[in-house]
């Protein structure tokens, strides 16, 4: 999602980004990628073996509803350079490399409400 006045709700997709052996180390290897706009996820599987499940940055904004963030080689979910990123409702940020949720930057922000973070790498949560 990359356009302002953009606005996409998906449902029940499973979102898999597997690296070849040559990309394993690739840390910037996203998922699913938001810069503008906003994007609903609900009850969504997003899993990227070698980086970041959902990355938002700038004026983005990610909602994900129920949905399973783990088993990534990075970070479940990153919020950047004033992206914004809500993890509500029962989702699931489990076996994350480094991070299950992070923010960074100034004005990034991330809401995590009834859900479960657990067996991150690093920490659960980075700020």
């Amino acid at each position: 999602v990359a356009f302002p006045a953009a606005r996409v709700y998906v449902e029940n997709i499973t979102f898999l980004c597997n690296s070849s052996v040559m990309a394993a180390n690739d840390l910037k290897q996203r998922c699913v990628w938001v810069t503008e706009g906003c994007l609903r996820l609900r009850a969504c599987k997003i899993s990227s073996d070698s980086g970041i499940g959902v990355c938002v940055l700038r004026t983005g904004m990610v909602r994900c509803e129920g949905c399973d963030l783990s088993d990534c080689g990075f970070v479940g979910v990153a919020s950047a350079q004033g992206g914004r990123a809500e993890v509500v409702e029962g989702c699931t940020v489990l076996r994350n490399r480094h991070f299950g949720v992070l923010a960074t930057d100034v004005g990034s922000s991330t809401l995590i409400m009834d859900s479960e973070l657990s067996d991150s790498g690093t920490y659960g949560v980075g700020v």
